[in-house]
C-alpha cells in the first residue's frame, strides 16, 4: 500500500468518526439503522485512533526502508558496472602486479702481493604475482646470473659469454631459470604460501636460498607496537653459500652425483617472531632432521631521538648452532658424501665443531647527515659457523673479509671456515659514512679481524700460491678439486665507499678496500643496481 493513500484514508476515517460524535442527527440515523453492539467511549476512541496511526507510520516506514534499500541496491551495481569498466579499459588483459626485484652490473679487480684477477657478474631477479582473486594469488620468480663476484686468478676476457645471447652453463652458478612459483592466501591477519619460495629469514639470504614447502606469515598491531610472526616447514632446501660448498666438496670425492642439480633433503623447520615499538627484536629457530638441532638467531635495537636531526641506537645479536649427534646431510650430490664423511670423522684436517656461536654488540650515532657506528663480535663454543648464509643479518661492516675471498667459505655459514672444531673470530670495527644533498653517500669501513679464524686465501699469488705448508681441506686433493688453502690471518680492512642515487630506483655504488697485515692485497668493485 502506498504512503499516501494509507494517508489519505487514515485521514478520512477520523473525519468519519469526528463526524459522527459530533452530529447527534447523524448519530441517532445511523443507530436506527445499524444492529447496536456495544457503546464507545471518548477514551477508548482516542487510542484506538493513536493505534491507528501507529500501525499507518510503521508501515509507512518498512516501505520507505524498503524503498531506500532498493535504490542503494541499484546505485551500488550501477557503480560495480562503471568500476568494473573503468579498470578493464585501463589495465586490458592485465593478470600479475607490478614486478619486484632489481637488476645489477658489477665489475671486481684484485691486485696487489697477494691478490690478482678481474670478473663481470650480472644479475636479475624479477617477482611477480597474479591479481587477488578472493584472497588467493599465484606467485612466480625468475632468476638471470651469470659471472662471479670472485676475481682471484680470474680474467674476464670471456664474461661476455657468446654473441646473441648469454651462455648458460659455462660456471657451476649460472642461471636463467623460474626461481620462485607458489600459491598464496591472504587472510585478515595472516597469510599462507606453498610450493618453491625464497628463505626471507634473518637466518639466510632473502634473494638467493631456497626451499620447497608451507609458510605462515601473520602480524598483530597491538597499542605497545606490532608483532610479526612467521612458521614454515620445508621437504627440500638449499643455500647459496651450501651449494657452492658441497660443490667444491664434491670434486673431491669419487661418490654420488656432480650434478649441479642438489639439495639438502632433511626437512627442516623454521619459526620466528618480530616486534617493533618501544624497540625492535627478533627471535627465529630453526631445526633440521638429523643435521642440526638447533639453529637460533636473536637481536634487539633501541633508538633515541636527542633532538629532530640527532639520534643514537644500541644493538646486540646473538646467533648459535648446534649439530645433531650423527649429523648426516640426505643428497646424491658428491658433495654431501663427502661432507658425511667428515661428519663421522675421516678426515682429520677438517673435524666440525658441534655445538658454535656467536656475538655482536655496537652503538649509532647520527647527527644531520654523519653517521658513525662502533661495535665487536666475538664467538663462542667450538666454532662460529651459525647460520644458512655467510652474512644473514648480522650487522657488521667491512667488504672483503665477509665475502670477497671465496664467496663460500668465509663469514658465518654453518658449512664454512666457522664450522671447522677449534676456530674462533674477533673482530672490532669503526663505520663511517656522510650524505651530501640526499643522493650522494660517502664511507669509510675499518676493521680488524683475528682469532684463529681459519680463513680461505686467494691462491692466485701470493701468501696462497702454492703454499704447501697452508692447510688444506683434505690431506690430499685430487686434480680440479677445491684447492682453497686455510689459514689463521690478522689483518686490517680499510675500505673507501660511495654511492650515487640517480633516481629513485638506480644507484651506482663502489668501493676500493686494501688489507695489511700478513696478507696484503686490494680490491675495487663498481656496480649499477636497478631496483624494481
Amino acid at each position: 500500500m502506498k504512503p499516501k493513500i494509507l494517508l489519505s484514508c487514515a485521514l478520512f476515517s477520523v473525519f468519519l468518526i469526528q463526524a459522527y460524535g459530533q452530529d447527534k442527527d447523524f448519530k441517532q440515523d445511523i443507530e436506527s439503522n445499524t444492529p447496536k453492539t456495544s457503546s464507545i467511549s471518548k477514551e477508548e476512541l482516542a487510542k484506538l485512533k493513536e493505534e491507528i496511526k501507529s500501525e499507518l507510520r510503521e508501515e509507512m516506514k518498512q516501505d520507505l526502508k524498503q524503498n531506500l534499500k532498493a535504490k542503494e541496491d541499484l546505485k551500488a551495481k550501477e557503480n560495480l558496472k562503471k568500476d568494473t569498466k573503468e579498470a578493464s579499459s585501463k589495465r586490458g588483459f592485465q593478470v600479475f602486479e607490478g614486478l619486484k626485484g632489481f637488476a645489477f652490473g658489477r665489475y671486481t679487480a684484485n691486485f696487489g702481493r697477494d691478490g690478482k684477477g678481474y670478473a663481470q657478474q650480472w644479475r636479475a631477479i624479477l617477482n611477480t604475482k597474479t591479481l587477488d582473486y578472493k584472497g588467493f594469488s599465484l606467485g612466480l620468480g625468475v632468476f638471470f646470473g651469470i659471472g662471479s663476484s670472485i676475481a682471484d686468478g680470474a680474467n674476464s676476457f670471456d664474461d661476455i659469454g657468446g654473441s646473441r645471447a648469454a651462455f648458460i652453463g659455462r660456471r657451476i652458478g649460472d642461471r636463467f631459470s623460474i626461481s620462485q612459483i607458489y600459491g598464496q592466501k591472504e587472510f585478515k591477519h595472516l597469510s599462507i604460501k606453498a610450493g618453491r619460495m625464497n628463505l626471507v629469514t634473518p637466518l639466510s639470504d632473502a634473494s638467493l636460498d631456497m626451499g620447497t614447502g608451507i609458510r605462515i606469515d601473520g602480524e598483530r598491531k597491538i597499542d605497545i607496537g606490532s608483532f610479526k610472526y612467521q612458521a614454515s616447514i620445508y621437504d627440500s632446501w638449499n643455500t647459496d653459500y651450501g651449494f657452492y660448498i658441497l660443490s667444491g666438496r664434491g670434486q673431491i670425492g669419487s661418490n654420488g652425483s656432480t650434478s649441479p642439480a642438489f639439495g639438502f633433503g632433511n626437512t627442516m623447520a623454521i619459526l620466528g617472531l618480530s616486534y617493533d615499538g618501544y624497540f625492535k627484536a627478533r627471535l627465529f629457530y630453526s631445526y633440521a632432521n638429523r643435521l642440526y638441532d638447533y639453529m637460533i638467531f636473536s637481536d634487539i635495537a633501541y633508538s633515541h631521538k636527542l633532538s629532530e636531526n640527532v639520534s643514537f641506537g644500541l644493538k646486540a645479536q646473538v646467533a648459535t648452532l648446534g649439530l645433531n649427534d650423527h649429523p648426516t646431510i640426505k643428497s646424491r650430490s658428491a658433495g654431501a658424501y663427502v661432507i658425511n664423511e667428515e661428519f663421522a670423522g675421516a678426515n682429520p684436517l677438517f673435524i666440525h665443531a658441534k655445538n658454535r656461536g656467536i656475538y655482536n654488540v655496537n652503538a649509532s650515532f647520527k647527527a644531520f647527515s654523519f653517521e658513525a657506528k662502533a661495535g665487536f663480535l666475538g664467538s663462542f663454543e667450538e666454532g662460529y659457523g651459525v647460520l644458512h648464509d655467510g652474512e644473514a643479518s648480522i650487522d657488521v661492516p667491512g667488504k672483503i673479509w665477509l665475502s670477497g675471498i671465496s664467496a663460500t667459505y668465509e663469514g658465518f655459514s654453518f658449512l664454512g671456515s666457522g664450522s671447522k672444531k677449534g676456530t674462533n673470530i674477533y673482530l672490532p670495527y669503526l663505520q663511517f659514512s656522510y650524505t651530501i644533498d640526499s643522493k650522494l653517500k660517502v664511507g669509510l669501513d675499518l676493521v680488524y679481524l683475528g682469532g684463529n679464524n681459519n680463513m680461505p686465501l686467494y691462491t692466485a699469488k701470493g701468501i696462497g700460491h702454492n703454499n704447501k705448508n697452508l692447510p688444506k681441506l683434505w690431506s690430499s686433493l685430487p686434480k680440479g678439486a677445491d684447492e682453497n688453502v686455510f689459514k689463521a690471518i690478522k689483518i686490517y680492512e680499510i675500505t673507501p665507499t660511495i654511492s650515487y642515487q640517480m633516481t629513485p630506483n638506480f644507484k651506482f655504488s663502489g668501493y676500493y678496500g686494501t688489507w695489511l697485515g700478513e696478507v696484503r692485497l686490494s680490491r675495487l668493485r663498481v656496480e649499477g643496481r636497478y631496483t624494481f
